[in-house]
């Protein structure tokens, strides 16, 4: 059986859609009623509280929409084939560029900040380098070993479970490694 795609990664179908579940629209009907409550309860601290969250959620924007401008124009003219191109292809472990595009695909638009997205290097870690939740990357393991055509489950049998996915190389490295349907 083949570990890797014979046809170009251009032709990869998209990310599998996912359905909000009764959980979640319940979670947000709960989350709702307390901040409705709240503000008949206690109106003034209620609207100071979002006031407060707010403006943290400004401030926190703000620097890393400066940290992404920095980066993103030190890696101008970086684009997926510079991405690719970053893999070693020979010597070491095989990545299917399928997992390469999908990857890019996937992460790039986590990183947007006022317009601008900062290219991905295989190094880049996710919560340090480029401010993308590992919790958001583990919920996006699933759709991307299904849209890259490999099975789904059985992660402990993958050679990279053990070490952990930290960076973008290391999700490339994951995903290349789950066996075809």
């Amino acid at each position: 059986m083949p570990s890797m795609h014979t046809r170009f990664s251009r032709w990869i179908g998209p990310l599998p859609a996912t359905k909000p579940d009764i959980v979640g629209w319940l979670i947000l009907a709960v989350v709702g009623t307390a901040i409705l409550f709240a503000l008949v309860a206690h109106p003034i601290g209620t609207v100071v509280s979002i006031g407060a969250l707010t403006l943290i959620a400004a401030v926190t924007d703000r620097k890393r929409a400066v940290r992404v401008r920095v980066v993103a124009e030190d890696r101008a003219g970086e684009d997926i084939g510079s991405f690719a191109r970053s893999f070693t292809r020979r010597g070491g472990p095989q990545q299917d560029p399928w997992a390469i595009r999908a990857v890019w695909n996937a992460l790039l638009p986590l990183t947007e900040s006022n317009g601008r997205r900062t290219p991905l290097r295989p190094v880049d870690r996710f919560e340090e380098d480029l401010s993308i939740d590992p919790d958001d990357v583990e919920a996006l393991v699933v759709q991307l070993v299904k849209q890259c055509e490999r099975v789904p489950g059985n992660w402990r049998a993958n050679p990279f479970y053990n070490c952990g996915v930290k960076t973008v190389g290391d999700l490339v490295h994951f995903i290349s490694a789950q066996p075809l349907r």
